[in-house]
């Protein structure tokens, strides 16, 4: 039976990946979560900061699969500090890969930033391209992977990077300042004007949770290693086009607050998953529109 070890089970991505997890006979799955908020029956927490690996040591040297699913900032919060990038994401994770075993081999399942990593490259769009990252958040993200291709050399541990895109669907949590899906819904639910920064011609990929959970549980077993692929829907939307199609799934107008732009947003961030529709042949995305169903659908309930 292989060990599993996801860093990062309570989050937003962490949750869904585990409810699947949980349910294959041939894994035992452990989670580093900061806190308890309702476990998943299974799953076997461990509850401690990130940064302290005397909590999570053991774990990570018996794990055959490591899924890193944690960060700490986000690409507007550490703007103007990027010593806080340093130490919250990139000191824990070099800490943490100190505790990868010496004796089996492993495997780090890494989830990256595709919005952040990529800049202002012309050619942004594709896994094989040049990254340029143009914030702290996906300089350090894009930091990261470098040091995972340094440990497969040192310590001959295998790799997966997952540039995600947007990620939206039921679960997710708007008082952190992401999912602009999720804002949308639940304050259109609620009957409050919803903030948008910039004209709102702004586009992004945006992708379904379950795709997301659904693409990190085969990378589990994927027989190509040490590679790095773009976690997009392979379609982007504007921020006005979001409004159009939440406004048809519930039938009213919604009601708009307009803000500055935000000096490190992008007008158009396009990421192309040609090469993980390759190597995960016979993946279906979900829609956008079906996607916005299923979350307004979640979020009324």
């Amino acid at each position: 039976m292989q060990q599993v070890l996801v860093l990062g089970g309570n989050g937003f991505i962490g949750r869904h990946l585990l409810e699947r997890l949980s349910k294959e006979s041939s894994y035992q799955v452990k989670a580093l979560a900061r806190s308890e908020a309702h476990p998943i029956v299974g799953v076997e927490y461990i509850y401690g900061n990130f940064a302290d690996t005397t909590v999570y040591a053991d774990a990570v040297a018996s794990a055959d699969i490591i899924y890193h699913l944690i960060s700490q900032s986000y690409p507007f919060t550490t703007w103007e500090n990027p010593i806080a990038e340093v130490e919250l994401n990139l000191l824990p994770t070099l800490r943490m890969f100190e505790c990868l075993s010496t004796t089996k081999k492993q495997r780090i399942i890494f989830v990256s930033s595709g919005g952040t990593v990529y800049g202002s490259s012309a050619n942004n769009n594709v896994a094989e391209s040049i990254p340029a990252p143009y914030n702290p958040h996906g300089i350090i993200k894009l930091c990261i992977e470098h040091f995972l291709r340094y440990q497969q050399h040192r310590k001959h541990c295998d790799y997966i990077v997952h540039r995600i895109s947007n990620v939206y669907g039921p679960g997710q949590n708007i008082a952190k300042g992401l999912g602009f899906i999720n804002t949308v819904i639940e304050k259109a639910l609620a009957g409050e004007a919803i903030p948008v920064m910039g004209d709102g011609e702004q586009a992004r990929d945006f992708i379904y949770i379950d795709d997301v959970a659904a693409i990190l549980q085969q990378s589990a077993s994927h027989s190509l290693v040490n590679t790095t692929y773009n976690l997009s829907s392979g379609e982007c939307h504007s921020l006005n086009q979001l409004f159009r199609i939440i406004e048809t799934q519930l039938g009213y107008a919604l009601q708009r607050t307009q803000l500055a732009a935000r000096p490190f947003d992008f007008p158009k961030i396009e990421i192309d998953n040609s090469l993980l529709k390759r190597d995960f042949s016979g993946f279906t995305f979900t829609s956008i529109e079906d996607g916005i169903r299923q979350t307004i659908e979640a979020l009324k309930a």
